[in-house]
């Protein structure tokens, strides 16, 4: 007897909500055309939605839900940012772009493999509705669709799943993709010392327009500009959080102060001042 696994995910599909296993799921993906979404309501995408699950024996874990239902925004990051900084870089983005504030708004966002990230805001409020109703994430179609055309494994990211934005959030995820970096990095501290000037001298680009406050629109260059710059920060600092201001750019990052201080007399003098905060104390 054959055990048939339980369908983990929920689509809009041929004008109905239909449950799909994971191989189905992506070859409705992989198809030449997504399921239509014309004339869409959200009203009524919700009240078929309860409808579904007022009726099912097994709600599936997770919803992929149509654009109707979100805001987005797509920018030109002109070169790959690190995963560790994707999550900053959206929440900027998104934040310059659309309507809703930190508070209001789950996130999600897709890098491909043209150095464009695409950014997907849901309101708060019908986030935690689907969620009361039983699913444990919630995803947008179109952006699991851009990821499963360009990935190699057919796996969908965890970027994709809707989550609140958190200061902790950049840094859990630093941490977690890089503390066997650190491992190493502490180890081997004194050889990096006596290399770290000029690695960072080398590894700062060059800033390609003079700086302009209000930031430029998304699609231009200085804000990825600022996050090129964060990239160089060395191997032995942690990046705890940054914030981008009118004025001036927020940075507080935990390590050694003598390789701070070294990348900070780099820090380009065309982009906003930073205040820095080191080990939880505001650097002079």
């Amino acid at each position: 007897m054959s055990i048939i696994p339980r369908p983990s995910y929920l689509v809009w599909h041929d004008d109905a909500w239909r449950a799909f296993s994971r191989k189905a799921l992506i070859r409705a993906l992989l198809a030449p055309q997504p399921p239509r979404e014309t004339d869409l309501c959200i009203e009524h995408l919700r009240h078929k939605l309860i409808e579904y699950v007022e009726a099912a024996s097994h709600v599936p874990e997770t919803l992929l839900i149509p654009d109707v239902w979100l805001q987005s925004v797509t920018c030109d990051l002109g070169e790959p940012l690190p995963e560790a900084l994707l999550g900053i870089a959206a929440q900027t983005h998104a934040g310059l772009a659309l309507s809703y504030s930190e508070l209001e708004q789950q996130l999600a966002y897709w890098q491909d493999s043209d150095n464009l990230l695409h950014v997907s805001v849901l309101a708060n409020t019908y986030y935690l509705e689907i969620i009361e109703l039983g699913f444990r994430s919630v995803i947008s179609f179109r952006l699991a669709r851009l990821s499963i055309l360009q990935s190699r494994h057919k796996k969908l990211a965890n970027s994709l799943r809707f989550h609140p934005y958190s200061e902790s959030y950049v840094s859990q995820q630093h941490w977690q993709r890089q503390q066997r970096s650190y491992l190493y990095s502490i180890a081997s501290f004194a050889l990096l010392a006596s290399l770290l000037g000029s690695v960072i001298w080398q590894g700062i680009p060059s800033a390609p327009e003079p700086f302009i406050w209000p930031w430029p629109a998304p699609q231009t260059s200085m804000i990825n500009t600022g996050f090129s710059y964060l990239q160089t920060l060395p191997p032995t600092l942690r990046l705890e959080r940054v914030e981008f201001h009118s004025h001036q750019v927020q940075l507080a990052v935990t390590g050694p102060e003598k390789a701070l201080t070294l990348w900070l007399n780099h820090w380009p003098k065309n982009l906003p001042a930073l205040e820095v905060v080191l080990n939880d104390e505001v650097m002079p």
